[in-house]
Formats: C-alpha cells, structure tokens, sequence
C-alpha cells in the first residue's frame, strides 16, 4: 500500500516526466532554458598557446610579391601559383588538389577565366582554358559548379545557366537553365546541388528568395523553401546546412528557429539575441548579436537538428573566417579586443587579429601558426558552410 505522501511524490514525478517528454517534441525544443555543459572559455589570441600551422592549405605572397604567390601546406614546400599572363583569381579545394581560376591578362574583366588543377605534387593541369565562374566544388572534390547569366541587348540578365563540370576531364555533365532576372546564388553540392533564386527588389527592399534543390544526375528540380528577405533581416537569416535553413520567427522581431528543409518542420529557436553563424559537421555556431566592451561576444556551438549546447567562448570574435578541421575542432578569426585608428577618421580597429582555433569539449582553444593577411587569397573548401 502506498502512503498520501508517497502518491504526491508519484504523481509529481510522472508529471514532471510528462512535461519533459512534451517540451522534447519535434517543433517544440528551445534552446533559452538548455544548461550549459560547462563555463564559458574565454580568450584573448596573443594569451593563446601556440598551436600547428592550419590543416587545410593557404596561400601566401612569396617574399612580399602579390603576383607571386604560393599554396602553402602544414610540413609541405610551398607550391608557386605563378603562371605567365594570369593571375590567381580563387582558389579551391578538391579531391585531386585545388581548382585555381585564373585571371588571364589581356581578355575582358567579365571574359571568362582559366581554370587550372593545382596537383598535390606542384604539377598543374589546364581543366578548362575558358570557364564561366566558379560558385562551388562538390563535396566529394570531383566535379565544380560554374554560372553564365544571359544579357539582353540592354545588358539586363535574361537567364541563368548553371553548369556542372567533371574535374578529371572537364567535361560539362549536366545543366540547367534558370529563365528570369533573378538573382542566383549557388549554396553548396554534395548529391544534389542548393540553389537560392532571389527575385528583384521592391520598392520597400523586400526580395522574394526560392530555395530549389536541382539534382543533375536525374534532372530534377525540386522547390524546398520560399521566402521573404527583408532589409531588416538580422545577420543569419537564410543560412542553410545539408538538411537545415535558419528562418526568422516573431519573438521581439529577432528570432532565429532552424528548420528542416525537406519538410519545413521547426526542429529548435535560437535564444534571442543569439544569431546563426555556420553550420558545418552536423554542427551550427552560433554568435551574439550585441557585444560587450572590446567587441566582445559569445560564440556557442550547438547540434544542427536539436541545438543541444556543445561548449562556449567568450571573445573578440568576428564573423569573418569559420573552418572545421574535424568534427570537433575549428577555426575562426579572433582579435585581442579594439585599439584607436590613427587613420582618417579615426574609431577603432582590431588590436592582434589572428586565426584560432577551438576544440569542441576538452583541450580549449590556441592560436594557429600561420601567415594571414588580409588582402590575400584564401582557399576555400569545396562547399560552403
């Protein structure tokens, strides 16, 4: 026989479970009342350890010379990107090496470029001696996505064909042509390709975005999201992960909920304040969106389907650079705080920029070994996150 006493305690702890189930329902998860698995770690670069050079390559001026550069390695001799008539426009990623577009001297700005294979051993392979842009690598590093829009006599865009093109032979696989004046932003490529068309403005600055999913191995095209952009769109909106999209939510005019973008389902809130930085290994950081004094903020990380919290930091960060190395450590770009411009104007800029990087649980974070400038060119991945 169970006591009054004994009944209550039950009854309370079947309610608490109860609500505990309810709040971890699909829709409903929200991340503002989460505990923190552990205290904020914060830093300043300069206070950092020392860590190793970068895992993926970066390129860098040989002996101050811009139309010298080169492609340097962690442990590896720099490999020249010099090449007679052109210049590195990008660099890229991909499965053989990287992709470097060229810019050749002598043909027109918006002419197309030289794509060059850049092979781990130094040795350059010609993928295409004319190639429209660019937009991304796909994530297996064996096939690129490139963008031509079509212009009328009066030179306004008309349409815009998408092609993808196989590495190993630059051969153009598939294409898909995209009728209108809109805007194309090609996101990322990894099985299909993520595609955002964004419509001509309004005469209040709103834009019509369609996220489509076009996937070349079939030819299908699939609509996944649409939306409005307005001009009072906080930092984060619209960024998109392999299977989420941040959209806006109503709390105080500057919610950010992540969703699912095959079924529009709301899988978590971010806390207000608290805008969408990356995405990138199943992950999302996040940053504040007001700072403290010395421009400080609070980087978190958190899972992409759920929001869980993974680990904090506090510092100068900016959203300039985001790497993932691995799953659990990545790199972002960090200052020692702000310090007085003596430059026309005046204000203030960045006191000790420098890339550092993370680790998701134990080891904290340390400053990268790497030379990094501003003006440089930076290799980019294959997909963006």
């Amino acid at each position: 026989m169970i006591s009054a006493p004994s009944r209550q305690r039950t009854r309370a702890t079947a309610l608490v479970g109860a609500i505990t189930a309810l709040l971890l329902l699909p829709g409903l998860t929200s991340v503002g009342a989460s505990a923190e698995p552990a205290p904020p770690i914060r830093f300043r670069p300069t206070e950092l350890p020392l860590g190793a050079e970068p895992a993926p390559a970066w390129v860098a001026s040989a002996h101050g010379d811009q139309f010298n550069d080169e492609l340097r390695r962690a442990g590896e001799e720099p490999i020249s990107l010099a090449m007679r008539g052109a210049a590195p426009l990008a660099v890229r990623e991909a499965r053989a090496g990287w992709l470097v577009d060229y810019v050749v001297w002598g043909r027109p700005v918006l002419a197309p470029h030289r794509l060059v294979l850049v092979r781990r051993d130094g040795t350059k392979r010609v993928v295409a001696q004319r190639t429209d842009p660019v937009q991304v690598v796909s994530g297996d590093g064996t096939s690129y996505v490139t963008k031509r829009e079509v212009l009328d006599r009066r030179q306004r865009v008309t349409a815009t064909v998408l092609s993808t093109v196989r590495i190993d032979d630059g051969r153009v696989s598939d294409q898909l042509r995209l009728t209108g004046p809109d805007t194309i932003r090609v996101r990322f490529m990894s099985g299909f390709v993520l595609v955002d068309r964004v419509a001509p403005a309004t005469r209040g600055g709103d834009r019509r975005v369609t996220t489509i999913e076009w996937r070349p191995a079939s030819g299908k095209v699939t609509t996944r999201w649409r939306r409005t952009a307005h001009r009072t769109d906080l930092p984060g909106i619209g960024r998109v992960g392999s299977r989420e999209i941040v959209v806006p939510d109503r709390r105080k005019g500057q919610g950010q909920t992540v969703a699912d973008l095959a079924s529009h389902r709301s899988l978590w809130r971010l806390r207000v304040g608290e805008r969408a930085m990356r995405f990138g290994r199943g992950k999302l950081l996040t940053l504040t969106d007001k700072a403290g004094p010395n421009d400080v903020r609070t980087l978190r990380v958190r899972t992409a389907r759920t929001g869980r919290l993974l680990a904090t930091y506090r510092g100068t960060i900016f959203d300039s650079y985001v790497r993932w190395e691995s799953s659990r450590k990545f790199v972002v770009m960090a200052a020692d705080g702000l310090e007085p411009y003596d430059g026309p104007g005046g204000g203030s800029t960045w006191a000790n920029p420098s890339l550092v990087r993370c680790s998701v649980g134990a080891g904290g974070c340390e400053r990268v070994d790497a030379e990094f400038d501003y003006t440089s060119i930076s290799v980019a991945p294959g997909t963006t996150y």
